[in-house]
């Protein structure tokens, strides 16, 4: 059974990458081993992309105690928290139930990732998803990190504060992360949610509208990549290690094949570049129910 779209086959053409693809297809399955069921089942936070009724994709992350995502079955997970409406995952899996899902403990640097369709939603706002597609991923390029989660009583988990452009803070922080989740989507709205890491400042700030970012030697597989061919909409998910604050991006992306040396000697270890236009940012105050304690950078980060 063919496991890639056109966009991603595209992509691995340009590379001259279809045997290693096609090798590394096989990890790509319908149902989840054991071993996968029990490590989603001890994870308290994972990240997951929808798409709005614009088109718009959006990288969201959902934190609880340990149990927040429950392997049901091989081929279905459930997901034990509401969502907040401030979130666009609230009103976005309403209307479109097609989901990525990444889970990672950062930690161990182990991650997992899930294709699928919300196929039931309950009455206390928990929900199903049947999987189409399930795979783990290599370590490559994750900081090491503790997560902690704080329930905090009597407020509101999370305060969103909407924009169309990065102000400065919002800049520093992007161009200081280490750490972003990417939300992308094939043309028939299949969803898709990755890992992308560096050293602090890999990520560059070129205006309050642009950011580009390296692509850096990975699994062969291209998902996200062959998305954006594609699909130009993604969405991308940024980290306040510090207090525990995030910030989800909605824009349109393209892939900078050719990189000229003046340009690539600014981004160490890049094969080539993604360009990302900024349509509306959301900051979200999560009042320190967040907390990160990092370990160490991945040896894997080009330096």
């Amino acid at each position: 059974m063919e496991v890639f779209h056109s966009g991603e086959r595209t992509v691995h053409n340009i590379l001259g990458v279809q045997k290693i693809a096609n090798s590394a297809s096989t990890m790509i399955q319908p149902r989840m081993p054991k071993k996968f069921m029990n490590f989603l089942n001890g994870q308290n936070s994972l990240a997951m992309s929808s798409m709005d009724q614009r088109g718009r994709v959006w990288s969201s992350f959902l934190a609880g105690n340990p149990g927040i995502i429950q392997a049901i079955e091989p081929d279905i997970v459930k997901i034990n928290t509401k969502i907040i409406e401030g979130d666009p995952l609230f009103s976005n899996i309403s209307k479109n139930r097609e989901v990525g899902i990444i889970v990672i403990d950062f930690a161990s640097r182990i991650r997992v990732r899930i294709n699928g369709k919300v196929s039931m939603v309950y009455q206390d706002g928990n929900f199903e998803i049947k999987i189409e597609q399930v795979f783990g991923n290599c370590p490559k390029y994750i900081q090491a990190r503790r997560f902690n989660y704080k329930a905090v009583d009597g407020i509101v988990n999370k305060k969103f504060h909407p924009r169309n452009t990065l102000n400065k803070k919002q800049q520093n922080w992007i161009s200081e992360s280490d750490t972003f989740i990417i939300a992308s989507s094939s043309s028939e709205g299949k969803m898709d949610t990755s890992h992308r890491g560096g050293m602090p400042g890999f990520v560059h700030v070129i205006n309050e509208k642009t950011i580009v970012f390296p692509d850096y030697s990975g699994n062969m597989l291209f998902n996200t990549l062959g998305n954006i061919v594609q699909n130009p909409n993604v969405g991308l998910l940024f980290f306040d290690f510090n207090n525990g604050d995030t910030l989800q991006i909605t824009g349109e992306a393209s892939i900078i094949w050719n990189i000229d040396k003046d340009i690539l000697s600014k981004f160490t270890g890049a094969q080539r570049l993604v360009q990302f236009q900024i349509i509306e940012v959301l900051e979200a105050s999560c009042y320190k129910s967040y907390n990160w304690e990092f370990l160490n950078y991945s040896t894997f980060n080009p330096r």
